[in-house]
């Protein structure tokens, strides 16, 4: 997710961060309205909305990431070189996500943790490719 999230709301810059937990609180809030206005039956929780945005995110992360590291050389039968490279990218993403990207978007503490999230996500689309790559 940070890989996205760097490119509109860098780390290094509080008030990006800032405007960062601004946007997810209008999330939030839209998100109430809306149950409010349709009065669904079984609204989706707020949470689930963001952590929804968030994982979606962080698919177009680590897809943006995997290209980035083609353009280097796209993983190969004969080499391990693309597979350590790009996972250590990603395990950056994920240590920038834990370390500043959680405790910024933490209006749900019990229910999302973006660093967890993160984690979760990225691992599993490594893990397929991964897989897919020595398969293939």
């Amino acid at each position: 997710m940070a890989g996205i999230l760097q490119k509109y709301f860098p780390s290094s810059s509080p008030a990006k961060l800032a405007d960062l937990k601004s946007t997810v609180d209008l999330l939030t809030s839209i998100t109430f309205f809306r149950m409010k206005v349709l009065e669904l039956a079984s609204p989706p929780r707020a949470s689930n909305v963001v952590s929804e945005c968030a994982k979606a995110c962080m698919q177009a992360t680590y897809q943006l990431m995997f290209e980035s590291c083609c353009e280097d050389g796209g993983p190969s039968a004969d080499s391990v070189n693309f597979w350590f490279d790009f996972l250590d990218y990603m395990m950056r993403v994920i240590e920038d996500d834990k370390n500043i990207y959680t405790p910024v978007l933490n209006q749900f503490p019990q229910e999302l943790n973006v660093g967890n999230l993160s984690a979760a996500t990225l691992w599993q689309l490594y893990k397929t490719d991964l897989q897919m790559a020595l398969e293939g």
